[in-house]
């Protein structure tokens, strides 16, 4: 079977999760970069942090990019969750009102806690594909 440049997309991958300028603006124009020699799709690395996904879709329309977008999510699962409230789980960033609400849904039921992540699951679908994001990688 013969292949051709059809028959291949090429993709980046992309972690919006930057909390300052000095580190955000230099990694997005790496990803303009990327799009401008060929990439033909960005898919985000995984995160919580809704706004930080928006940021780089916006960044990319503000300079002319239209490239697919697709999010990749990990659902939160008690043990990380643990590890997240004591601060072991390295590299996660949450916000102070958002590791309060998982520290409250910690303490309930198993089935109320699942319940719970069950519906901010879907509530970060739907605000992704608002956004413009193609398709969700679920892990």
């Amino acid at each position: 079977m013969e292949m051709n440049d059809k028959d291949l997309n090429i993709g980046v991958c992309s972690n919006p999760f930057k909390y300052s300028q000095s580190s955000f603006y230099p990694y997005a124009d790496k990803l303009i970069k990327k799009i401008e020699i060929g990439a033909e799709f960005v898919v985000s690395q995984a995160g919580w942090d809704i706004l930080k996904n928006q940021e780089i879709r916006w960044y990319l329309e503000s300079r002319g990019h239209f490239e697919q977008c697709l999010a990749r999510i990990i659902l939160l699962k008690p043990e990380v969750i643990e590890h997240i409230i004591t601060g072991t789980e390295q590299g996660v960033f949450f916000s102070p009102d958002f590791l309060g609400i998982l520290k409250k849904e910690s303490k309930f039921g198993f089935g109320q806690f699942w319940a719970s992540q069950w519906r901010r699951f879907e509530l970060l679908i739907s605000g992704l594909r608002l956004m413009g994001y193609s398709g969700i990688l679920i892990s």
